[in-house]
């Protein structure tokens, strides 16, 4: 997960509007992806969610962790909060983030 951006939530649109085709709801506007390293991190996507919430944009949020045990248990617990789906860490959850992110695109796996 280090990519250089240290300290720094990295937030990426999984999909845009989703059309009424049973891939979700088609008021949604956008699902986001943070990749999480440390406790700046959560921090900034937790003031990130928080925004999206304030402008009344609808949106679904999904954190995945470098490594959450190590992540400040105040922190994590307002993101937790807030937060929709999380993964607590990248190698041993791979599979599952993919078929998540598969669920969340409407992307059958092949």
């Amino acid at each position: 997960m280090n990519d250089g951006n240290k300290g720094k939530s990295v937030a990426r649109s999984v999909s845009a509007r989703r059309a009424s085709t049973g891939t979700g709801s088609s008021h949604r506007e956008a699902d986001y992806t943070f990749a999480l390293a440390n406790d700046d991190g959560v921090r900034d996507a937790t003031i990130n969610i928080l925004q999206f919430e304030k402008w009344g944009r609808p949106s679904v949020s999904v954190g995945i962790f470098e490594g959450q045990e190590e992540v400040n248990r105040k922190a994590l617990a307002k993101f937790s909060g807030i937060c929709d789906k999380q993964f607590s860490n990248l190698p041993g959850n791979r599979e599952r983030i993919v078929q998540h992110i598969r669920d969340m695109t409407g992307t059958v796996s092949g």
